[in-house]
């Protein structure tokens, strides 16, 4: 898709696709072009054959990291790798082993309930709040201001405010002038907001501000030369390997999207069935393996096992399981390694694995 649009210069121009540079970020007024290309450095001590891009290390690097003592304390933010890395046993071992798992949550997860110390976070009606995270993501180029609704209850804590005074007890400062431990949620979001094509003042005011979509920065200020780059060198190399690849025979587990659930955040309430973490199946394979709708089954791979509710939908390929991820009681992780990644990204293989499916009934005899 992307050739497509260039080769139809159909980017960065009016009646095509726009780069969004970010209401909040206003990216486009001092970015610079480079002719460097992004290039990876070798993974942790641990995993040195590990892909490591932007300073970011894969999670496959976990538990060896832990295991051979180079990882002591970890604080993880609003997430839940219990139920989002591979191997989730020796996923559990290594996070109980921590000398300081420090979670930062709203709820209680499966990974709360490992932490040496759990600190709670304002909630979303608690702060006042920007979406700073979202900014280049929205659809139109704008932002919106909410305040805060209710008190914060107990001793919850902004997050910001709880890393900075860890990274303050560290020695580590990070918080920019003129903010400090004393400041507020409005003056957090007003340092966010600096950049932003409104003042924070208006933002506030109004509640939702939008600006009109800009054109021709990403071709004029971003491009080389001008000039597209879509075959990098490691792209191409990976893309000659994908083509020698011959796929394994039988079924292949595939990972899917959900409307109502992102990831490992709590589940939604489920408002349809395919909402739930259910396995969808053609059903021609369900029939060929004596399964009908709604029945539990056992998916299996090398690596592991989990039972999980078929539900048969001619949407999926004949070859194909399509699985959801982020699931507690039917953990997708229990199915996958954390030495099958991607040689390029590092990035834990969790789609087409070769699986095995059953019902109980049949495993048992």
């Amino acid at each position: 898709v992307w050739v497509l649009h260039v080769i139809t210069g159909s980017y960065d121009r009016e009646g095509g696709m726009w780069f969004h540079p970010g209401f909040l970020r206003q990216v486009h007024t001092d970015i610079e072009p480079t002719a460097a290309m992004p290039a990876p450095r070798p993974g942790p001590r641990s995993r040195p054959e590990l892909s490591v891009w932007n300073d970011e290390f894969p999670c496959a690097a976990l538990a060896d990291e832990v295991e051979a003592g180079n990882l002591r304390a970890l604080v993880v933010f609003g997430g839940n790798p219990m139920t989002a890395f591979p191997n989730t046993e020796r996923t559990r071992r290594a996070l109980a082993s921590l000398d300081a798992l420090i979670v930062l949550d709203v709820i209680d997860t499966e990974t709360t309930a490992l932490a040496t110390h759990v600190l709670p976070t304002t909630g979303q009606l608690e702060r006042a709040d920007i979406p700073y995270y979202y900014d280049q993501f929205n659809l139109d180029c704008s932002t919106q201001f909410s305040p805060a609704f209710v008190p914060p209850m107990g001793e919850s804590k902004g997050m910001w405010w709880i890393a900075a005074c860890l990274a303050e007890q560290l020695g580590t400062p990070i918080l920019p002038a003129p903010l400090s431990l004393e400041s507020s949620d409005d003056d957090v979001l007003s340092m966010l907001a600096s950049r932003a094509a409104a003042p924070f003042d208006e933002i506030r005011r109004l509640g939702y501000v939008a600006d009109a979509p800009a054109f021709g920065w990403v071709r004029e200020r971003v491009l080389p030369g001008g000039r597209w780059r879509l075959a990098p060198d490691v792209l191409v190399e990976q893309l000659q390997h994908w083509r020698q690849l011959v796929p394994p025979p039988g079924l292949l587990a595939t990972s899917r999207r959900q409307l109502r659930q992102l990831n490992s955040q709590q589940p939604a309430m489920q408002a349809h069935p395919t909402d739930g973490p259910v396995a969808l199946l053609h059903p021609d394979t369900a029939a060929g393996h004596g399964i009908a709708d709604g029945d539990l089954i056992v998916v299996a791979t090398a690596h592991g096992s989990m039972r999980i509710t078929a539900v048969c939908t001619a949407d999926v390929h004949p070859d194909g399981v399509s699985m959801p991820h982020g699931w507690v009681d039917t953990n997708v992780c229990d199915l996958t390694t954390e030495y099958g990644v991607d040689a390029l990204t590092g990035m834990v293989v969790q789609t087409a694995i070769p699986v095995t499916i059953a019902r109980p009934s049949e495993l048992a005899s």
